[in-house]
């Protein structure tokens, strides 16, 4: 990780309750080398705390992946804030 101060001022626009996607990750029929399934859940209104621990509660104790939703040039995305997608090998 690399630190460095910034310069708030080049910061064009700024989303104050952003769209969060949460990812719940299990394997299918629990063997090592079976696929992947999700269970994908979008929460509005909260801030980051507010969702982490929303998913920190999952009554299954899945993995998760936790998103912020975005709009690039007209077209939908997502920011992976922290987690890791099993199916990308990352």
């Amino acid at each position: 990780m690399h630190a460095q101060p910034v310069d708030p001022r080049d910061i064009e626009w700024e989303v104050d309750r952003p769209a969060y996607r949460v990812y719940f990750w299990q394997q299918i029929d629990g063997l090592q080398d079976a696929g992947w399934a999700s269970e994908e859940w979008q929460l509005d209104g909260s801030d980051v705390h507010e969702v982490l621990a929303w998913a920190e509660k999952d009554q299954a104790h899945r993995a998760y992946t936790l998103y912020v939703c975005c709009t690039r040039e007209g077209r939908p995305g997502l920011i992976r804030l922290c987690g890791t997608d099993p199916t990308t090998g990352d």
